[in-house]
């Protein structure tokens, strides 16, 4: 029986319902059209399908609802960091690979999909949220600088600050260059 191997696992709502489907509602709709009504309550389910039944569907509510929460708690601590608050990677990391671990023990991989879609759910509500405070609050031409300053800032920062070490290492080149060339100068003037 499935649901007895549910008993010991949690299941979301989706992997849970067919099993449901199965030993609770379809075995309703055969006993109503089989049994009388006098017969329904003694014959349709034991004390213990109620139990296992009732735990499945309870199991996999709180499941949902906790999963829910985690995926909420995600997108808020990725939109906390985008305003510049530091926040802790490897926790992040670690909720993710969770995510990637339940997918690998499930029979459907929707768990990752799920939190992938919240993140970028999360990410479109955070810009255009930024985008309708900056349009609001500023001019245009504000609110275009800050589009090219943002943009710089979060596309192009990696970019920018390797230009900026490329410019340092020859800075320092040049810098060697200039005292080489100056040392020389002072030995053979010396000579």
């Amino acid at each position: 029986m499935a649901g007895a191997a549910a008993m010991n696992n949690k299941m979301s709502f989706n992997e849970a319902w067919p099993i449901l489907q199965e030993e609770a509602i379809n075995k309703l709709i055969h006993n109503l059209e089989v049994l009388e009504e006098s017969q329904l309550n003694s014959q349709c389910f034991t004390s213990h399908d109620y139990m296992r039944l009732y735990t499945l569907r309870y199991d996999c509510v709180k499941f949902d609802r906790a999963e829910e929460h985690d995926r909420k708690e995600v997108v808020l601590k990725i939109d906390r960091e985008r305003e510049g608050e530091q926040i802790d990677q490897a926790m992040l990391k670690e909720v993710m690979d969770m995510y990637e671990e339940m997918d690998n023990n499930s029979v459907k991989e929707y768990y990752a999909k799920g939190l992938e879609e919240a993140i970028i759910e999360g990410t479109a509500t955070f810009y255009s949220k930024k985008a309708l405070n900056w349009i609001s609050n500023n001019s245009y031409e504000n609110y275009m600088l800050k589009v090219v300053q943002h943009e710089l800032l979060t596309v192009y920062a990696s970019k920018l600050e390797e230009k900026k070490h490329l410019h340092l290492l020859a800075n320092v080149r040049d810098e060697e260059i200039n005292l080489s060339n100056k040392l020389l100068i002072s030995y053979t003037s010396m000579q």
